[in-house]
């Protein structure tokens, strides 16, 4: 995992030395450095200005800007892994910091409104954003194979004038964003519907460095465009949905106040909510550490118990065993001279007066062998001790 630099660091760095010493510093390249301070917006120093400070000549240092609404206040160094946000291990060792977020939300706002200027309605698509790039190339593709040989299959999905509408605002949002931001996306949403089969909608992506939103048309029924049974009742923007934390947030089309008059409010209450569900997102995810850090912590003690638990387990089998094998020795011990003395007796038999038994000898000589067998005293000190002296508890 790579070192992580917030933007006020970054900002303190760049301005230390030149990039490229900074950029052997830290192991990455200059271009990197250069790429981090456009993304994160952290004024670097123009050209020639280390060769002005070593002549002693006056030089302008550039205020750090208030961060973008949306925009993360990290940087990373090196590699960084994915999903970072909702990673599944921890080190139970780093300090949990809670999320201080020292901007003014309605300053951020002001401050990014003010950079992107006036949003202004695009009349048709004779400058299309990049973001509209990929959507409009397909639909060139499809009118001409369309015209080539007439399959309703290869028939453009946005030609209907409510299309064209939708991606004229979508034009206008993505301009405006685009001068503060980096990566907008319109795209073809299939969505199935009851009745009406697969059907094509626009969706606007909107890229805000650490956030993500999407905006989406809703038409009312009877419009050219695919609208559920229980539509709206006017042509609706909305963004967002039940499962986020602020909601839908909807812009209705209205006679007295058309959707495109409303953009300039529109981008401001998307830098608003994009902000919030920064802030939200962190306060999540460091409310998740503490829960998920205090499962850890409570898991590791309960295996800690259950260890503790065998180990004792095992002290306890462990005594029983040797416990049993000194009985057993003991036992043996005393079968050994039962059977001594049972010998020494049987020889005293009335039935032997007579004289010797063959038989008799070679029973008693079997019985000794028996007796000298389990005779703990007849084995070597350190096989009878070997068990014992093993896996001592």
């Amino acid at each position: 995992m790579g070192k992580t630099l917030t933007r006020r660091e970054l900002y303190d760095l760049v301005w230390t030395k030149p990039r490229t010493t900074l950029a052997k510093d830290l192991g990455v390249s200059d271009v990197w450095i250069s790429k981090q301070c456009t993304r994160s917006m952290v004024p670097a120093p123009p050209k020639g200005h280390w060769a002005r400070l070593q002549n002693g000549k006056p030089i302008f240092k550039a205020a750090l800007p208030i961060r973008l609404p949306g925009q993360s206040n990290f940087v990373t160094l090196g590699e960084t892994p994915t999903n970072r946000g909702w990673r599944t291990s921890e080190d139970l060792d780093e300090l949990i910091v809670q999320p201080i977020f020292e901007e003014d939300i309605d300053q951020q706002v002001a401050a990014a409104v003010k950079a992107i200027g006036r949003v202004t309605a695009c009349r048709d698509l004779a400058s299309p954003h990049i973001s509209l790039g990929r959507l409009l190339n397909s639909e060139a593709k499809h009118r001409e194979k369309f015209a080539n040989n007439g399959w309703s299959f290869d028939k453009p999905r946005f030609d209907a004038p409510v299309f064209q509408r939708q991606l004229r605002i979508f034009n206008s949002i993505s301009h405006a964003m685009g001068r503060l931001y980096g990566k907008q996306d319109v795209f073809d949403h299939e969505e199935w519907i009851r009745g009406q089969g697969t059907t094509h909608q626009l969706r606007l992506k909107l890229d805000f460095g650490a956030t993500h939103l999407e905006l989406q048309f809703l038409e009312p029924v009877g419009s050219d465009a695919p609208s559920r049974p229980k539509g709206p009742s006017a042509t609706t923007l909305r963004v967002g949905s039940d499962r986020d934390a602020d909601g839908i947030q909807d812009w209705l089309d209205e006679p007295s106040n058309k959707l495109e008059n409303q953009l300039g409010v529109i981008v401001a209450a998307l830098l608003h909510r994009a902000e919030r569900e920064l802030r939200q997102h962190a306060h999540r995810h460091y409310e998740w550490r503490l829960e998920y850090r205090k499962n850890r912590l409570e898991e590791i003690e309960e295996a800690k118990r259950e260890a503790e638990r065998k180990r004792l387990a095992a002290i306890a089998a462990r005594r029983e065993q040797i416990r049993s094998e000194i009985v057993a020795c003991a036992e043996q011990r005393r079968a050994a001279l039962d059977i001594r003395e049972l010998v020494a007796a049987l020889g005293h038999h009335p039935d032997l007066t007579q004289g010797p038994s063959v038989l008799f000898e070679a029973w008693r000589d079997e019985a000794l062998s028996v007796a000298d067998h389990l005779d703990p005293m007849k084995r070597p000190l350190a096989e009878l001790l070997a068990s014992f002296g093993r896996d001592r508890p």
